[in-house]
Formats: structure tokens, C-alpha cells, sequence
């Protein structure tokens, strides 16, 4: 997570875990300091990582969305999950602020889906991160099999993110 804008205070809970025990997936808060994150599930594994970035600069975005235009619907329809996960994850005190002091925020996420993407007719994805990190923590995403086809393992051989525990 080096490198990426990302504060310790947003974790919730560890989502996923690799067969090592490490968190492969962290489930980050909607609300926080006062602002929406827009991101639930937020990618840690260093491995996945690097498996995302490698796709991305092949042109794995592009592709992606190409599969998912295959079956719009289902990724529509995986992006209102996503955003009542998002929703559900508030708590009752920030649900009852959002929802009376602050009507844009709570609208925005309800109408908006993974990491964030607005809802439009065009289909986007904006990167792999987000659609890996989403797809492991929360089951059913329409792009499970395109991303074992490209992913050879979704777990390292050797636990090597162990070494950043020290």
C-alpha cells in the first residue's frame, strides 16, 4: 500500500485472507472524517497487486470493460450490490446523518458503484485493483472467470509479504 493514498483509520476489518493468512482484501469505511470513501474493498496483497498493474499496462482495462459489455446487466446489477454493501457497512447514526444533513452524499452513494464509478450508459471500470479486490470480498462479480483465466494463482507460492510485517 506503499506508494497509494490510503489511511490506517479507513479499515474496518481484514475482507480476505490468502491461504497464508495475510489480508488480501481490506474492507474499508464508507464515511469517514466526514467524507465518503468511495472504495469498500481496498486490494493489499502485493501479489494481486502486481498481477493488476501488469494486466493494466497491457491494456487489461480496456479488455475488461469489453467482457463486461458481454453482460451488461449482470455488471449493473453487481455494481447495486456493491452499493447497498457500501450503504449497509454505515452505521445507523451515519445513515440518519447522511440521509437528513447531508441528502447529496447519501444520494451519490446510493447512485454510485465500485470504487466510486457513476453509473452511466457508457459501462467503465476504472482500474483492475478495484474489480480483483471487489470480486474476492464480495461473491458473484460478472468477471470471475475472465480473471482466473489471466490470474495463474490468486495467492503468492511463499508467503512473501510476510517480510513486511517487521
Amino acid at each position: 500500500m506503499d506508494g497509494r493514498n490510503f489511511q490506517k483509520g479507513l479499515v474496518m476489518s481484514v475482507a480476505v485472507r490468502c491461504k497464508w493468512g495475510m489480508p488480501q482484501v481490506l474492507k474499508c469505511r464508507p464515511f469517514y472524517r466526514g467524507h465518503p470513501f468511495p472504495t469498500l474493498f481496498w486490494l493489499t496483497c502485493p501479489h494481486l497487486a502486481y498481477q493488476c498493474g501488469r494486466l493494466e499496462s497491457g491494456g487489461g482495462v480496456r479488455a475488461l470493460e469489453d467482457f463486461l459489455c458481454e453482460d451488461e446487466k449482470a455488471y449493473r446489477l453487481y455494481n447495486f450490490r456493491y452499493a447497498w454493501a457500501r450503504i449497509s457497512s454505515l452505521s445507523r447514526c451515519e445513515r440518519f446523518f447522511l440521509r437528513r444533513y447531508s441528502p447529496k452524499i447519501w444520494n451519490a452513494m446510493l447512485k454510485t458503484g465500485i470504487g466510486g464509478i457513476r453509473r452511466t450508459e457508457s459501462l467503465t471500470v476504472k482500474c483492475l485493483h478495484l474489480q480483483a479486490a471487489t470480486m474476492l470480498a464480495l461473491p458473484g462479480h460478472p468477471a470471475e472467470a475472465w480473471f482466473a483465466e489471466r490470474f495463474k494463482e490468486f495467492c503468492c507460492k511463499k508467503a512473501h509479504c510476510k517480510k513486511y510485517l517487521d
